[in-house]
């Protein structure tokens, strides 16, 4: 029987361990072959205990906290990883620091909240807007209905806010509202339910 040692992999071959004289198979080294399953699972426990750190804890927060009521409709993120909240009480901003509350004009409920680049969207009783700081980093709000002209059904509320390529969108129950951001050209789509896709990859929208 002969044998050699390969330092690269950690065990020893057995070359020439002979079962019969037609047949040669290489047996590795019991020791050897456990350090490698050790090495393997140390890998797996390090990549896990990584990944772990990697999400930060869950923070739970309660109205008084915050400031507002305790239902939220919708959440969205701009880039700078501030969040804002549609709340029964208006647009929620937090900065990881810090809550800002800001009331739409009516002081009604907000449904609907969307962050593209710097601004903000917001959708509510019968009302949708935007929303922009001023020089002193305050949201300041503008009535997209009034700037438009738009004339709103009874009791309309928004719910969705959607951007595809050029237009927002804004969705109610009943219809759907459109908005060039470059031409300030406007659409308006009466619809028979308030089931509406984004598909696509962004760029195809679809309703009923």
């Amino acid at each position: 029987m002969r044998h050699s040692i390969n330092p690269t992999d950690g065990f020893v071959a057995l070359t020439a361990f002979t079962i019969s004289s037609n047949f040669k198979f290489s047996l590795p080294c019991a020791f050897g072959f456990a350090m490698k399953i050790f090495q393997h699972v140390l890998v797996l426990l390090t990549t896990l205990v990584i990944s772990a750190q990697e999400h930060p804890p869950v923070m739970a927060y309660n109205p008084d906290a915050y400031g507002a009521q305790n239902q939220n409709w919708s959440i969205s993120q701009t880039s700078d990883q501030t969040m804002y909240f549609a709340n029964n009480s208006g647009l929620l901003e937090y900065d990881g620091m810090n809550w800002n509350r800001y009331p739409v004009p009516d002081n009604s409920i907000v449904r609907s909240v969307k962050a593209i680049g710097d601004q903000i969207y917001t959708g509510s009783y019968m009302d949708f807007g935007v929303w922009k700081r001023n020089n002193k980093g305050i949201l300041e709000y503008t009535s997209l209905v009034e700037q438009f002209n738009f004339e709103l059904a009874e009791d309309e509320q928004f719910w969705g806010i959607i951007k595809l390529d050029d237009w927002l969108i804004f969705q109610s129950l009943s219809r759907i509202y459109l908005v060039n951001e470059l031409t300030n050209e406007t659409n308006l789509y009466k619809v028979r339910s308030y089931h509406l896709q984004h598909l696509c990859g962004g760029r195809r929208l679809i309703f009923q």
